[in-house]
């Protein structure tokens, strides 16, 4: 079994943006949500968790890999879908894992291409295998680029925001994709998406400001706020007279007119009725209130 060990993890860019504030976390197998707002730090940690930026101080180990010591022997065992996956003009599906498997250390073109081929089924993409990537739709994008992350074995793959801009259909092959590959090796799902989380991973952070300001499991966090949730119909232009009154965890349109939940120990009256939480009204807690 894989575990990553994140210490005292701090960076600050030139800018004076403090992207990572002492982050600390330890993840084995399995998925691994992160959640947070635009901002929060995540696409930051995930480039430091890849190698593709330092950290200013602490510490990341894989196993026995110290990852900013040994950068390339990390790199071996690692697989990584970025948020913008660039692909080649003219290459085609077959060609680019070729590519990739080479890079990746594969010499052996008969064992490149059984590997090549049995990741193409994988993904569910062999029948494409000779068009142009560039061609493909964002979801069958984003199918090639977790082949392209499962070349060499990895005991971590860093998918960050993987489910943007996907339609319902691609997002849901996604998910069973990340689900089915997710059962041997750590899969840090980067996402600002909360069903994301909610659907895939039985653990998570959620992080803001650079900052963890949770982590456990989705259920769990879920528990906490039972009985502190309460929810109520109300008119367009009272959104702001019940943001002055009361910690409106969040408001969404439901058949045209908002429902709003807000936070409170006890029943808040006024027609308010208790609901169960779900995993946005938690982001919205932990992030804003």
């Amino acid at each position: 079994m894989a575990t990553l060990k994140i210490k005292n993890l701090n960076k600050t860019y030139p800018n004076g943006v403090h992207a990572l504030d002492d982050v600390n976390l330890e993840i084995s197998n399995g998925m691994f949500g992160l959640l947070g707002p635009n901002g929060a730090g995540k696409s930051s940690l995930m480039r430091t968790l890849a190698t593709l930026q330092d950290a200013d101080s602490g510490t990341v180990t894989l196993n026995d890999i110290d990852i900013f010591k040994h950068p390339t022997e990390l790199r071996k065992v690692l697989g990584y879908l970025p948020q913008e996956f660039g692909v080649y003009p003219k290459v085609s599906a077959e060609q680019l894992l070729d590519h990739v498997a080479v890079l990746k250390g594969v010499s052996n073109s008969k064992e490149r291409k059984e590997l090549i081929h049995y990741l193409l089924n994988k993904v569910n993409l062999f029948d494409k295998k000779g068009q142009n990537v560039k061609g493909f739709s964002g979801g069958m994008k984003q199918r090639i680029g977790i082949a392209q992350a499962l070349i060499g074995n990895p005991q971590l793959i860093i998918v960050d925001e993987p489910t943007a801009g996907l339609d319902p259909g691609e997002r849901n092959r996604f998910h069973n994709l990340l689900a089915d590959v997710g059962q041997e090796v750590i899969i840090i799902l980067s996402t600002h998406i909360v069903d994301d989380v909610r659907e895939l991973c039985s653990n998570m952070a959620i992080m803001n400001l650079g900052k963890i300001v949770y982590q456990g499991s989705p259920i769990a966090v879920m528990d906490e706020l039972k009985g502190k949730v309460w929810q109520k119909s109300i008119e367009r232009n009272q959104i702001e007279e019940y943001k002055n009154n009361f910690k409106v965890i969040s408001d969404k349109m439901v058949a045209g007119k908002p429902i709003i939940h807000v936070y409170k120990e006890t029943n808040p009256g006024d027609g308010f009725a208790a609901v169960d939480p779900n995993l946005e009204d938690v982001f919205f807690t932990k992030v804003y209130l």
